[in-house]
């Protein structure tokens, strides 16, 4: 054994060997008031803990508990099931755990196999308990009993719980956990964690499962109080966020699945919590270094608690992201750490022999926390529990994990993956072959297959397939049903795929590599189909249906059968709410998941709404109060200050001015219908008092339309006066105090046509409004002098009062706050673009427009990627915009501020209101992401989540801002208005077309708008050019509108780019970013996903290897021999000897071509050369042919030059008979890194990789048709066909499952 090894394995700590109950009895005698235990508003102090657990344990002992014996515990996660769990340790006894998320008959299978003396269950769950076995209340069960210890019992060996797992057979099987495992763990776990008296941990994970152990019960011990969250309490990140704050937790453990986002949000600097460990599986990225926490990668199994740890205070050792380079964290992996103290972790290979370092090894565990195998399965204990072979480790029993993993130079472990058929679903240990034991025993099925499908990052599924074994294909769904009722829910497939048969190697064995890809949507789960009953069903199925991309999404199909996660259904209530105008949460979708359910809560909002929402009561109308004075609203206030001089960029009045044109206007008509609206409307009757609250008018003033007939002048002094009137129009600022808060003009034009001048203070009534009430109402009382629009019952009046009074106690406006405030000290600030000179001309305080139309047709493309990559359209504006904006100011942290028309449903006419309802949300851009594609989503989940918590609003957070500031000046006067999905309801009508428009807002200095239009995208650029130099402003937005025109081709999503502030990185920087993290975003968009290690092609012997040797049958002819140019190992070469005269493998590595000779040891008629063929001297060595030439990935890594000279050599050795074939991958043309080089010499490609980094190959270039056509011009060679295809991949620190990306595939002949 090296030195290197000793050193790793160096563990042994001399821990006192006091038992379990002695330790938690000790910690109560010293602090005996403190809190042990709280959930919810219930608590236990260390006294009454030991007092309670001391009398039930007397219970249990009464009734035969001792050690041998075993108790079941039956309860969910709850304080019951801790005082449960420790009365059975002080009796000797073990823990059988009863999870009652298991389904009855697996429940039954769990007792009937542990045989335990009773079950402590409460009363509701005692009916899924069998008949025949007794049963106990932890509640009530030690009444009458002493509450002095019981004598203590437990040893090292003693057996502490019987913890079930999934087996391969179908039967679970229990591991047997010991004490001295649980004892070891409590004192590691104190030295290594910083735990002491006063501490708060949190127990989080499921009753059944095995990381309870190092979760709370190391805790007790050691003074820390475990907090445990009530029943549907902290389920989202957000929500386990807010809790573990809220408790005070200081140490705690998730399952990878739900650290990883839950760490990426933003944290209160003053949290209490230090220490975050996960376990349970793999996490895909690094956890920030600005947490105010540690985040402790573990490794751990059931059979061995916890085995390795990145954080281990008391003994110095220290790999959390906190304490490893930003070098290190670009290139390697997320370790799991060292061993914990007295276990030692050996990686061996197939011969039981230690690997070296850096090289993969399956991990084999030994030392104190290894259990004592498996109950009542002497063969499988045999075979996973080994006596210890390995020299100078003294623990006798080694335990082979399955897993492998491999040890860096520092020490720390990276794990990689499983080597056999077990896999984690969402932190779930899963036996694949279990789940397909139980898949094989229903009837109709012959037999069945389960793999793992990784869509994204913590989204990995169970997919099944079955064949049936009658002339009868079983149904998908019943097949679910029943696996449902025997399996937990974790362990049941996410989609069933029905085949006639299962493919088959030539070896008998289920070729899974042929298995079809799964349905992305319904067809997997076959809900049993209905269709549509009406039109909102309609619409949310179609909108589903685009969601999942399948066809036939039925009402009754459920949104997470389907497959649907949490940013799916962030886009799906997006697009709900632009396309039906209702308000809607995820807590809705999740009451409502399926399209029927759904369809009638968004029908009931849009008839009558629910009466309430997010706990605010519905509104009741008090019309007999409708003209006194009511506040303004946060976002009004702000407009009303910004009027005068108290703050930068004040002065300004918040209005919209329009102009529409029209051919033939009726005035006295258009009259009587805006005389109606005001009527109508009580905003266009408004007046904002000096005390800043507002009133409408019962009675108002005389008002007459100024109308102004320039039809006499000639063009040109008609314009003069046209435009004299709108700049007067659209810069004024309206007396708040006065009435009416609008302006309206008629000018005529002669020959019936007139212009309509529409001056809108935006303190009465905002773009929404404009767009969907007083235009639409408008149109109407003029098209129709005599229509009748159903009396508006609510006034804003109304709105007002009961949201100001309702929302600060709701729950949905306390989760906001908290979220905002949390976010507030790292908040970036605005975007800080070029100030305009001090010598530059001084200019007015005007706006001006810039605007530009993007067709339907390249606005829908757009669309269409966006959706592809999870974005919605206002999503990928933002982002668009945010690229601009992070370029011209050199930042790639920045906010936008971003205008919201949230209008609560809490009365049915809330959306007839023309009002002001605006609120803001301030949108933080982080771009650190090197495409496109990866910006945008980042930005669209920030929006997304800013979105769920906008009941705080942007003001409030200004006025926070502002006080950290100490000054009034504007904090965020970059804006966004998107109304993207809210296309105007009249555009040109009998009143005209629009034909010009501007608005002004205090306090914002540029203002991007966006509609959507039948002409297509529209958008403006309001501005101030007395902020900013001259020009810059035309500058990005010629270069806006650029990207967008690019962003309807794939390419420039995911093109390298890098975040603002990287674009000077010198030359060589970006040389090595272009071929390593090019290579990770490469396979980021790709159906699989492997990241972290070297990738390889290697077709290996599937679908791609065979597609290949047929091609060949059928172009090459076999009486020529062959070249095998990029032979590689040589496979093709060792398969294709067969049927040609001679095979010549040719490879530029000389390691390659050295493996591949071994290899062929035997062959005959093959032979390998280690030369360049783009050489014409080195070729000559082939001779003058005819030959077939075979050519796999070598194209693409080879400049234009080479490959002209490379077409040169093949043309000579082809002659008129040989034919080329060429198969290479499809790259885009801003060169990912060579296939196998992902940064340096690492794992199994370093051979491959070696000979071609010194020959300074560092990029691959694109390869498809066009370069082809220019490496073998038309006129010397003919292409016999030539198409797009799928090479498969495989990167050994993923799994062993082919990975697919696009390939191009020609062959070619010389023209004779």
């Amino acid at each position: 054994m090296t030195t290197a090894l000793v050193d790793f394995n160096r563990s042994d700590a001399a821990f006192p060997t006091t038992g379990y109950p002695e330790l938690l009895a000790g910690q109560a005698a010293r602090t005996p008031t403190a809190t042990a235990l709280a959930q919810g508003d219930r608590s236990w102090t260390y006294a009454e803990l030991e007092a309670a657990t001391n009398r039930l344990a007397h219970a249990l002992i009464a009734r035969g508990a001792g050690p041998g014996t075993r108790i079941g515990l039956c309860h969910p996660r709850s304080a019951e099931y801790v005082l449960g769990s420790l009365a059975i340790l002080k009796t000797g006894a073990a823990i059988v755990a009863l999870d009652p998320v298991n389904p009855d008959d697996r429940l039954a299978a769990m007792i009937a196999d542990a045989a335990p003396l009773l079950v402590l269950t409460p009363a509701e769950l005692a009916r899924r308990i069998p008949e025949d076995v007794p049963r106990a209340e932890v509640a009530t069960a030690g009444q009458g009993h002493p509450d002095t210890a019981p004598a203590s019992v437990t040893g090292p060996e003693t057996v502490s719980h019987l913890i079930y797992t999934s087996g391969s057979t179908g039967t679970p099987k229990a591991v047997l956990e010991r004490h001295g495992a649980l004892t070891n763990l409590v004192h590691w776990t104190a030295r290594a964690y910083g735990v002491r008296p006063g501490d708060r941990a949190s127990w989080m994970s499921t009753p059944g499962f095995a990381v309870q152990i190092m979760e709370w019960l190391a805790y007790l011990p050691a003074g820390a109080a475990i907090h445990i969250p009530e029943a549907g309490q902290a389920q989202t990140p957000e929500q386990i966020r807010d809790w573990l704050v809220g408790e005070g937790i200081t140490h705690t453990m998730l399952v990878a699945a739900l650290a990883e986002p839950a760490w990426g949000l933003d944290w209160p600097a003053d949290t209490a919590l230090r220490i975050l460990v996960t376990t349970a599986e793999r996490v895909h990225s690094w956890p920030p270094v600005d947490t105010p926490f540690r985040v402790v990668m573990t490794y751990g199994t059931t059979e061995t608690t916890n085995v390795l740890s990145c954080l281990d205070l008391g003994a110095g050792t220290d790999f959390t992201s906190q304490a490893t380079s930003e070098e290190v964290r670009a290139t390697r992996q997320v370790p799991v750490g060292v061993p914990i103290a007295n276990l030692r972790v050996h990686l061996l290979d197939e011969e039981g022999r230690p690997v070296p370092e850096g090289e993969v090894g399956r991990l084999h565990v030994s030392g104190a926390g290894v259990a004592a195998g498996y109950h009542g399965r002497p063969e499988l204990t045999a075979a996973k529990f080994h006596p210890n072979f390995v020299e100078g480790d003294p623990h006798p029993v080694l335990y082979d994990t399955g897993d492998l993993a491999r040890r860096r130079q520092d020490g720390a472990v990276e794990l990689l993956g499983r080597s056999d058929s077990q896999v984690k679903i969402r932190g779930f240990r899963v036996e694949l072959g279990e789940v397909e034991t139980h898949l094989a025993r229903l009837d109709g099925i012959a037999e069945a297959v389960v793999v793992t499908q990784e869509r994204g990052p913590g989204d990995k599924r169970l997919i099944a397939y079955v064949s049936p074994a009658g002339d009868t294909a079983p149904d998908s769904a019943t097949v679910r049903a029943e696996v449902a009722r025997t399996l937990p829910y974790y362990m049941v497939p996410a989609s069933v795929v029905v085949l006639p048969s299962l493919p088959r190697l030539p070896n008998g064995k289920v070729d899974r590599r042929s298995l079809p890809e799964p349905p992305e949507g319904r067809d997997g789960v076959g809900a049993g189909y209905e269709a549509p009953r009406n039109e909102v069903e309609d619409g949310l199925s179609r909108l589903w249906a685009d969601a999942f991309r399948t066809d036939g999404v039925g009402i009754h199909d459920n949104f997470f059968e389907l497959g649907g996660h949490s940013l799916l259904a962030f886009q799906l209530i997006d697009e709900i709410r632009r396309r039906y105008g209702v308000e809607l949460s995820l807590s809705d979708l999740s009451t409502c998941p399926t399209v029927a359910e759904l369809a009638t809560l968004v029908t009931t909002e849009r008839a009558g709404g629910r009466g309430s929402f997010g706990g605010l009561p519905a509104i009741v109308p008090d019309p007999a109060a409708r003209f006194e004075p009511f506040p303004l609203t946060e976002s009004q206030q702000a407009l009303w200050i910004g009027r005068g001089g108290l703050v930068e960029l004040g002065n300004v009045g918040c209005h919209g001015y329009f102009e529409w044109e029209s051919e033939k206007l009726d005035v006295p008509r258009f009259e009587d219908a805006w005389r109606r609206l005001v009527e109508r409307h009580d905003a266009l009757r408004t007046r904002v008092l000096p005390d800043g609250t507002q009133q409408v008018f019962e009675e108002i003033p005389a008002y007459e339309i100024p109308v102004t007939d320039f039809g006499g002048l000639d063009e040109e002094t008609r314009a003069a006066e046209l435009a004299d009137l709108r700049e007067r129009l659209s810069h004024q600022v309206l007396d708040a105090d006065a009435w009416p808060l609008f302006d309206v003009r008629i000018s005529l034009l002669g020959g019936g046509r007139a212009r309509i001048h529409l001056s809108l203070d935006f303190l009465v009534a905002d773009a929404w409004s404009y767009f969907q009430v007083l235009v639409p109402d408008l149109v109407t009382y003029y098209v129709e002098p005599d229509a009748e629009l159903a009396p508006l019952e609510l006034t804003f009046r109304d709105y007002v009062l009961a949201v100001g009074n309702s929302l600060r106690d709701s729950e949905i406006y306390r989760r906001s706050e908290w979220y905002w405030r949390d976010r507030l000290a790292t908040l970036p600030p605005a975007p800080e673009l070029p100030a305009r000179p001090a010598d530059a001309p001084e200019l007015p305080v005007r706006f001006e427009r810039r605007s530009h139309v993007v067709s339907p047709e390249l606005w829908t493309r757009i669309q269409e990627r966006a959706h592809a990559r999870e974005v919605t359209p206002s999503g990928v504006l933002a982002a668009a915009y945010a690229e601009i904006l992070g370029k011209a100011s050199g930042q790639a942290r920045f906010t936008i501020n971003f205008p919201l028309f949230n209008r609560l449903p809490l009365h049915p006419q809330v959306n007839a209101l023309l009002a002001d309802t605006t609120t803001t949300l301030l949108l933080a851009v982080e771009q650190q992401d090197s495409t496109f594609a990866g910006r945008a989503q980042g930005v669209q989940r920030r929006l997304w989540a800013d979105l769920e918590h906008r009941y705080f609003s942007g003001v409030q957070v200004l006025r926070e801002l502002t006080k950290l500031r100490g000054s009034l000046a504007p904090a965020m006067p970059v804006v966004m208005t998107s109304l993207a999905g809210h296309p105007p309801q009249y555009e040109e009508t009998e009143l005209g077309a629009p034909v010009y428009g501007i608005s002004q807002t205090p306090q914002v200095s540029l203002d991007f708008q966006v509609f959507e239009k039948p002409e297509g995208l529209t958008f403006n650029w309001d501005f101030l050019p007395a902020v900013y130099p001259d020009g810059l402003i035309d500058s990005m937005f010629e270069e806006f509108t650029a990207l967008l025109e690019a962003l309807g081709e794939d390419e420039v999503w995911e093109r390298y780019s890098p975040p603002p502030g990287e674009e000077g990185a010198d030359a060589d920087t970006a040389q090595e970013r272009d071929t390593g993290d090019a290579w990770e975003r490469y396979w980021a968009g790709i159906r699989r996903t492997g990241r972290g290690g070297d990738v390889i092609w290697d077709a290996d012997s599937g679908e791609e290897f065979q597609w290949l040797l047929g091609q060949a049958q059928r172009h090459f002819r076999a009486d020529l021999p062959l070249i095998d140019l990029g032979c590689g190992n040589g496979r093709y070469s060792r398969e294709l000897a067969p049927h040609y005269p001679k095979v010549v493998g040719v490879d530029v590595s000389v390691s390659a071509i050295d493996h591949a000779k071994r290899e062929a040891e035997g062959v005959a008629n093959v032979d390998y050369l280690a030369i360049d063929m783009t050489d014409a001297e080195q070729a000559a060595v082939l001779g003058e042919g005819p030959y077939n030439i075979f050519v796999r990935g070598v194209f693409h890594v080879l400049d234009t030059e080479a490959r002209a000279r490379l077409a040169a050599v093949a043309d000579r050795l082809l002659g008129d008979e040989g034919t080329l074939i060429v198969h290479e991958p499809d790259y885009s043309s801003n060169s990912f890194g060579y296939l196998g080089f992902v940064g340096g010499k690492r794992g199994r490609a370093e051979d491959l990789v070696g000979p071609l980094e010194a020959a300074g190959v560092r990029h691959s270039h694109r390869f498809t048709r066009p370069e082809l056509a220019e490496a073998f011009g038309a006129d010397g060679w003919e292409i016999v066909e030539d198409e797009a295809i799928e090479l498969h991949a495989i990167d050994p620190q993923s799994d062993s499952d082919a990975l697919r990306l696009p390939g191009y595939y020609a062959v070619l002949r010389r023209r004779r």
